[in-house]
């Protein structure tokens, strides 16, 4: 029997181990779920991206491998990567370390990132400019009809909304001589059971800031997140945009001690939010971009 073990087209730098099983059968893998929350300290300036992922009980597929999209802009700011690191199974290395193993990539490519993992599973990066969870051989996969969570990343980027790729465990065995292909369909189907969704993750600032263009991209966050279902409430959709263009006139004509007030409550806006209203994805994603131009501005407000 052969076994073709795919390397070359899995999402990240992680193993793939295959059995002498005789032929797999193609599972069944067409949805997925995730469900991501941000953390923030002040004192140290990291984020944490907590992320749960749900394998619906309509899959025969078990995921095994998690791929965010962590490029960096190339309008970005170089954030620290001091801190931050990645577990490999029994050996843990820095992000700079990890990141070297990619010929022709650097600290630049890459947002800089920790990777935390729940028992069982290993984090690495992606020469794609992906930050990876993977099982290890003999650990259980997420099971459908069962969510899984404890996957993190650290950074000191912020939020942005990002593509999320999940992936189940499959190989292509033949009981002959493998051909060409045999390859080619080991490679299409393997890329046909990828889950590609969207959820928040690092990026980072703008080198040269400037408010009203920052606005423009939290406007463009606030639109996305409508469409995503991440925004529920059409009323709170509209009261953040009036709060936003507000923001944006009073920027203009200098006036950013008003203009702060009027991003704090935004803010406060998505504080007293529901769950019924918008999901964490979306408070993450507004709340610490409306902080961050907030505290960009000059000037004092009232809840300063």
């Amino acid at each position: 029997m052969t076994i073709l073990v795919l390397l070359g087209v899995m999402a990240s730098n992680s193993h793939l181990w295959a059995q002498n099983t005789g032929n797999i059968p193609v599972p069944i893998f067409t949805n997925a779920s995730v469900r991501a929350e941000i953390t923030y300290v002040s004192g140290t300036g990291l984020y944490t991206y907590n992320y749960s992922i749900t394998n619906p009980a309509t899959n025969t597929g078990e995921i095994w491998s998690i791929d965010i999209d962590i490029r960096q802009p190339s309008y970005g700011q170089a954030l620290s990567s001091d801190d931050l690191t990645i577990p490999h199974g029994f050996i843990t290395d820095s992000f700079d370390e990890s990141i070297s193993d990619f010929k022709g990539l650097n600290i630049t490519t890459m947002v800089p990132v920790g990777i935390t993992v729940p028992s069982g599973w290993g984090g690495d990066l992606g020469v794609r400019g992906v930050a990876g969870f993977s099982s290890n051989n003999d650990s259980p996969n997420i099971l459908p009809g069962e969510t899984k969570g404890g996957f993190q990343l650290i950074s000191r980027g912020l939020p942005a909304i990002r593509n999320i790729e999940i992936q189940p465990w499959w190989i292509m065995a033949v009981n002959e001589e493998a051909t060409d292909e045999d390859a080619n369909i080991g490679r299409a189907t393997i890329k046909s059971l990828k889950y590609t969704t969207k959820t928040i993750g690092p990026t980072t600032p703008p080198r040269d800031f400037n408010a009203r263009d920052f606005l423009d991209i939290i406007k463009g966050y606030i639109d996305e997140s409508v469409t995503l279902g991440w925004i529920i409430d059409s009323t709170l959709a509209a009261s953040l945009k009036t709060n936003l263009d507000s923001a944006r006139s009073l920027i203009e004509t200098d006036d950013t001690s008003s203009a702060k007030v009027s991003l704090g409550e935004m803010m406060d806006l998505i504080n007293n939010a529901t769950s019924s209203q918008l999901t964490s994805e979306a408070r993450g994603l507004l709340f610490y971009n409306i902080k961050y131009t907030k505290d960009a501005l000059p000037g004092r407000s009232g809840q300063d």
